[in-house]
């Protein structure tokens, strides 16, 4: 773990290493530990005497807004969130690998804050989705790799409002897509994209690696900068229907080597581009029945399709 962040758990969990054997009230707790050596049972949760799986420190240890600490390497199991919280592993030592449904599920109240923080969730090929975020207030996925998941890498979905960022994480091999938006069709999205790598999603079965839908969601807003998007089947698609809008603002990114570079639908479906990169598609290009805007300093090999568009004007 780094030194900073290792001691600030540490002093925010330190009133339980002098009372390893304390019980307190279920989910009564501020923060708890988890190890692999742990055990699940009434009290667990100290650096000395950590809990063994993130549902039952969830369930029954730590307190809504409270944070869970991983100690050391293991499989961590799948998790429901339902309150806020956070969990932090910052020496990347988390695991959960699931052979079937979602590694981790979020259906948390409509203000809670959500953090993830250096987990690797793997789908072994056969696991659903990654994170689903069905609820909440804010969902923030932090230093985590999410991989060969046979639906999404994350899937934001929420029944209502929603901000969702994703940072410093690798999302690849996942079958339908890398990172898939919607909503329900009162809320409205915000999102952003930062120093991801997103790669070798859905290449095979016409999947994409960064899906923004407007099919529910009133409104959607996307951030996406700093980021590989390579080897997907679609890069980055933004797509809008009826009175939906559905805008992406793309800066700094590598959009290379898919199937299909860029898709912009018809209707709301906007896209802003700012010294962004696409090139080498295997077919496709950039097919745009929306709306493009460029900044005049993006270096754009693909072919443009839709709108009268042409490379010069995206450049």
């Amino acid at each position: 773990m780094k030194l900073a962040s290792s001691l600030a758990i540490v002093a925010a969990l330190a009133f339980w290493s002098f009372a390893p054997g304390a019980a307190l009230a279920a989910g009564s707790s501020p923060a708890a530990w988890v190890s692999g050596h742990g055990t699940n049972a009434a009290g667990c949760g100290s650096l000395t005497n950590p809990c063994l799986t993130l549902q039952y420190t969830h369930d029954n240890i730590v307190a809504a807004g409270g944070l869970i600490a991983v100690l050391d390497s293991s499989d961590y199991g799948p998790l429901v969130i339902r309150k806020a919280i956070s969990i932090v592993d910052d020496g990347g030592l988390a695991g959960i690998a699931v052979a079937s449904g979602d590694a981790i599920d979020i259906q948390a109240g409509l203000n809670d804050a959500v953090l993830i923080k250096g987990l690797h969730l793997d789908g072994l090929g056969a696991g659903a989705n990654g994170i689903k975020f069905l609820s909440g207030g804010t969902l923030s996925v932090v230093n985590c790799t999410i991989e060969n998941m046979t639906s999404t890498g994350v899937s934001i979905i929420p029944s209502s409002d929603g901000v969702i960022v994703v940072a410093n994480s690798t999302i690849a091999n996942n079958n339908g897509a890398g990172v898939y938006t919607s909503g329900d069709s009162s809320g409205s999205l915000t999102i952003s994209l930062s120093n991801d790598k997103i790669i070798n999603n859905g290449f095979s079965g016409g999947g994409y690696g960064v899906r923004l839908t407007g099919g529910q969601a009133a409104y959607q807003n996307a951030t996406i900068d700093n980021t590989l998007i390579s080897g997907n089947g679609t890069g980055l698609s933004v797509e809008a229907s009826g009175s939906n809008e559905v805008s992406a603002f793309s800066v700094s990114n590598n959009i290379l080597n898919n199937v299909s570079s860029v898709n912009v639908t018809s209707g709301g479906a906007r896209l802003a581009l700012e010294k962004t990169s696409i090139k080498s598609s295997y077919s496709g290009g950039i097919k745009n029945a929306g709306f493009i805007q460029t900044f005049g300093d993006n270096a754009i090999a693909d072919n443009v399709t839709g709108s009268g568009l042409s490379p010069v004007s995206l450049k």
